[in-house]
């Protein structure tokens, strides 16, 4: 995410059980999803479900750079 503040699109649900691995290489960026909000930092891991509508927000004051894995159900 290129600036602070910035905010992806909604994304609508994948598949039942679909799952997104995400690995936050620098900054700070909140998940949202309709179940919860989850904030990471640089350095940071986490396994998400995506089987529901979700989107994300760089909410630091640098680029947010992650890698993002798809898990497919």
């Amino acid at each position: 995410m290129r600036r602070a503040g910035a905010t992806s699109s909604r994304f609508a649900a994948h598949k039942a059980g679909t799952r997104e691995i995400f690995h936050i290489l620098s900054g700070r960026l909140e998940i949202h999803t309709t179940r919860e909000v989850i904030t990471l930092e640089g350095g940071d891991t986490a396994t998400i479900r995506v089987d529901v509508a979700y989107g994300f927000v760089n909410v630091g004051s640098v680029v947010s750079k992650l890698i993002l894995l798809i898990l497919s159900a």
